[in-house]
């Protein structure tokens, strides 16, 4: 008795189906893949902007910090210059009455300027 081989039975419709499960589970890894490069991409950026934000603010305060301290060596200048001179004679050993009587009428220049009235017209009457 001879035996029979049987061969396989395949359908075009059971070929399409697997070949469609195997791209469906392709593509979404792939989606996957892109999802996370485009997120890694965004944090990149958002982490360029959050730097830069940073560096400006930074550059505000430093700003505001000088001219804080250009106004107020532009008001107490005279009385710093010459209190750091009287400090210079005395370290030196010499008579500083001079630069101390110095330091207090320009002291005592800006305690007066800091009690008028400034405006655009005179803001810079007394300054130099």
């Amino acid at each position: 008795m001879a035996h029979a081989v049987k061969t396989p039975v395949f359908s075009f419709n059971t070929i399409k189906a697997e070949a469609t499960q195997t791209m469906n589970t392709k593509n979404a890894a792939s989606s996957s893949i892109n999802a996370a490069a485009d997120m890694a991409a965004q944090r990149k950026t958002s982490r360029r902007k959050s730097l830069g934000q940073g560096m400006t603010e930074y550059i505000v305060i430093v700003a505001l910090v000088g001219v804080a301290a250009i106004g107020t060596y532009s008001f107490l200048g005279g009385a710093i210059r010459s209190s750091t001179a009287g400090i210079a004679h005395e370290i030196a050993g010499e008579d500083a009455k001079t630069s101390i009587d110095a330091a207090k009428a320009a002291a005592e220049n800006a305690l007066s300027q800091a009690g008028t009235k400034k405006t655009l017209n005179n803001y810079n009457g007394g300054n130099h």
